[in-house]
């Protein structure tokens, strides 16, 4: 369901540069959303294929999870928007 809120949120919002107030808190809860996911699964069990057991080593599940799933969900929540504006506010001067 978050993942339909910032399809349709998100690019109504970059297309129409809204700037009301109500767009920006949304926004910022699908990223609290998105970033507490992150930090979740780092404390989640995974399936072991071979087994078919679970893996509950806090260890292994940070590693597996860094070699697969983290650099997408780091960009994610990855504040673009305010990377470029900070950006093009320091090539105005």
């Amino acid at each position: 369901m978050i993942l339909m809120v910032a399809c349709t949120v998100i690019p109504v919002h970059i297309a129409f540069e809204y700037e009301d107030q109500p767009w920006c808190i949304i926004l910022g809860i699908v990223d609290l959303l998105f970033f507490s996911d992150l930090i979740l699964s780092f404390f989640t069990s995974i399936p072991e294929c071979e087994k078919h057991d679970e893996i509950t080593d806090r260890r292994k599940i940070a590693m597996k999870y860094l070699k697969t799933w983290f650099p997408i969900d780091l960009l994610s929540i990855v504040p673009f928007h305010i990377i470029l504006d900070t950006h093009d506010s320091y090539s105005k001067f």
